[in-house]
Formats: C-alpha cells, sequence, structure tokens
C-alpha cells in the first residue's frame, strides 16, 4: 500500500511538472511573438518617421525635415550669434537630362546628385530636396566666405560626375544662389525662407548669366563669384 502510494504521489508529482513545464513554454512562446510583434511595430513606425522625413529618391531631406531643422538651428545660431548661410541649387537643363533619357535616367542624376551632397557636406549641415530638381542647402557656424567655397566644391564635383545609365554617361551642372541670414532673418520665426528668397535671386542670375556657376546674394545686391561654363 505504501508502495502504490508512492507510485501515486510521483506519478501526480511527474503529470503537474509536465503541465507546469508545457505552461510555461506556452507562456514563453507567447511572450516571444509578443516582443517580436511590438519590435515590427517598432521598426515600421521607424521606418515611417523617417520616410515622412526624408526624399525617397535621394536620401536627403524634405522639406518637413528641413523646416524641422531649421526651426532649431536658426533659435541656437542667434542665442551664440553664429553665422548661419543657405544656398539654393538647380540642376541645369534637366529637362533635356528626362527627355533624353527618361525620367529613369533623370532619376539616377537626382540619386548622384543626394550622394554628392552627402559626401561633401559637414553632419552638421543639412542637405534637402525640395521638389523635381531643386535642391537646398544650410551651414551652421559658416560664414558666406566658406560656404562660398563649400558651394564651388558642390558646383565642381556635379560639373565632373559621369552617371552611368543604360551603357551611357550622363553629364549634368547646376546653377547655385548662396546668401548668409541676417541677425534679423535670425529671429523670425520664417527667417529661413526669406534667406532662401534671396537665395533664389541669385540662383537665377546664375542662370542668367551662363549657369555653372555660384552667385552670392548679399543683403542688397547678388555678386557673381565663379566662373562661367566651360
Amino acid at each position: 500500500a505504501v508502495g502504490m502510494a508512492k507510485d501515486d504521489m510521483l506519478c501526480g508529482w511527474y503529470f503537474q511538472v509536465f503541465w507546469t513545464t508545457l505552461a510555461m513554454i506556452i507562456l514563453a512562446m507567447l511572450q516571444w511573438r509578443l516582443l517580436s510583434h511590438m519590435r515590427t511595430i517598432f521598426v515600421q513606425r521607424e521606418r515611417l518617421a523617417r520616410e515622412a522625413r526624408q526624399d525617397p529618391l535621394t536620401g536627403l531631406a524634405n522639406r518637413r525635415r528641413f523646416d524641422e531643422w531649421a526651426k532649431g538651428t536658426c533659435n541656437l545660431a542667434q542665442r551664440h550669434q553664429q553665422p548661419l548661410c543657405v544656398m539654393t541649387l538647380d540642376l541645369d537643363f534637366f529637362k533635356k537630362i528626362n527627355d533624353s533619357y527618361g525620367h529613369d535616367g533623370g532619376d539616377a542624376v537626382l540619386r548622384c546628385v543626394g550622394n554628392v551632397l552627402q559626401g561633401l557636406l559637414r553632419g552638421s549641415d543639412i542637405a534637402a530636396r525640395f521638389g523635381g530638381e531643386e535642391f537646398v542647402v544650410a551651414m551652421a557656424h559658416t560664414e558666406v566666405e566658406l560656404a562660398n567655397k563649400v558651394a564651388e566644391s558642390i558646383r565642381a564635383s556635379f560639373a565632373a560626375q559621369e552617371v552611368e545609365f543604360n551603357g551611357q554617361q550622363i553629364r549634368f551642372t547646376a546653377s547655385i544662389g548662396l546668401t548668409q541670414m541676417t541677425p534679423g532673418e535670425l529671429e523670425m520665426s520664417d527667417g529661413i525662407h526669406a534667406a532662401l528668397a534671396r537665395a533664389d535671386q541669385a540662383l537665377y542670375r546664375s542662370k542668367q548669366e551662363g549657369r555653372n556657376r555660384v552667385t552670392i546674394a548679399h543683403s542688397t545686391m547678388p555678386m557673381n563669384h565663379s566662373a562661367a561654363i566651360a
């Protein structure tokens, strides 16, 4: 009788251990699936947040991300009395590129522009695509003289690129307008857009004077500081 009772107790204990272990395994699997699901949701949210602030073709910032960057950076520049320069870029005769090579060829050029800008700018700078072949760049802690050297490097790098597309090489250039934000613009909530409008005027002058050049716009009259098309 004692032996039978002992066997019954052991059988009950084994049975309890089995179901407890099975329950723990099921619980662990449910927890793993929950964590995996939460991680998937987190990754998707991060991707959506990044895509909401990034141009999908070039990998550069979009207008929304640029405005967010400008708000904080302009406040810091105004508070610490630091210079901040902006430039606008427009690819020359981009319609001809699309007409000659199709929109896929034009997209290849735009991707090249994004790669060049990211390679030449500092981590504290920002480059954004505002639409089509129009780009903007902002450089914190940068006087206009240094910004002009950066703009010239960008212009020269564009002119030296040979974009491979369907066995053909696409060449392109860009016209650039550059300006330094004034103290008054740094204090304004939309001061950077006023500076961009002035840089646009300089860009239009670059177009009128032969393209493939950098024109600096001061607070009064723009001045050309680069070579014409070779």
